[in-house]
C-alpha cells in the first residue's frame, strides 16, 4: 500500500502530464482523503491555468497573467499501486 505522500506525488505528476500543454502554475495540495473502502486516495490539487484555446480571445492574449483562473481537480489514486484511476473537475 502506498502512503499519502506517494499518492500526492502521483496525482501531481499526472496533472503535469495531462495538463502540461496548458502551462499550469502554482500547483498546490488542497485536500486529501481515503475512500471509505480504503481502496483509493482522493487527492484534490489546485492550480492556475490559462483558458483553453477555444476560450481565448485577442484581449486575453495581450494580458495572459490577468487571465489565469484557479482550477481544482480531484484525482482518484489506487491505494495499492499508486496509479491514477481518474481525474475529475472539483467544484469549490
Amino acid at each position: 500500500m502506498i502512503d499519502v505522500k506517494q499518492a500526492v506525488t502521483s496525482a501531481v505528476a499526472s496533472a503535469n502530464d495531462l495538463l502540461g500543454d496548458r502551462q499550469i502554475r502554482d500547483v498546490a495540495l488542497e485536500e486529501v482523503q481515503m475512500s471509505e473502502d480504503g481502496r483509493l486516495w482522493l487527492i484534490t490539487i489546485g492550480f492556475y491555468a490559462p483558458p483553453r484555446p477555444d476560450q481565448a480571445n485577442t484581449l486575453s492574449d495581450l494580458f495572459p497573467r490577468v487571465n489565469l483562473e484557479r482550477q481544482f481537480k480531484m484525482f482518484e489514486v489506487d491505494a495499492e499501486t499508486g496509479k491514477v484511476k481518474s481525474m475529475k473537475i472539483r467544484k469549490v
